[in-house]
């Protein structure tokens, strides 16, 4: 898939060292991705996916203390990244 807004991981990752190689491998793992359905996204990421609507996806990444909001246009093939926030304690549970 294309990703546009990978900017917002690299600078989180080098803003908080130990979420740098993990949202690098994200990264790797977005670029790579050929999701054509909602389901698909699913089925990969369901355990760390929460679906804030049709195309909104945050996925909560705990062991590294953040969480990344995308959008993703599945005919288009496109993710938009739009956020890399911190979790909080209750976020991470």
């Amino acid at each position: 898939m294309i990703v546009i807004g990978a900017s917002a991981l690299a600078e989180y990752g080098e803003a908080h060292a130990q979420a740098g190689s993990a949202l690098r491998a994200l990264n790797a793992l977005l670029r790579q991705a050929s999701w054509r359905a909602r389901d698909e996204l699913a089925r990969d990421c369901g355990a760390v996916a929460r679906f804030v609507s049709a195309d909104a996806v945050a996925l909560a990444l705990p062991h590294v203390g953040c969480s990344v909001a995308f959008r993703v246009n599945f005919e288009l093939g496109v993710i938009r990244i739009t956020a890399v926030t911190a979790l909080n304690e209750e976020d991470a549970r």
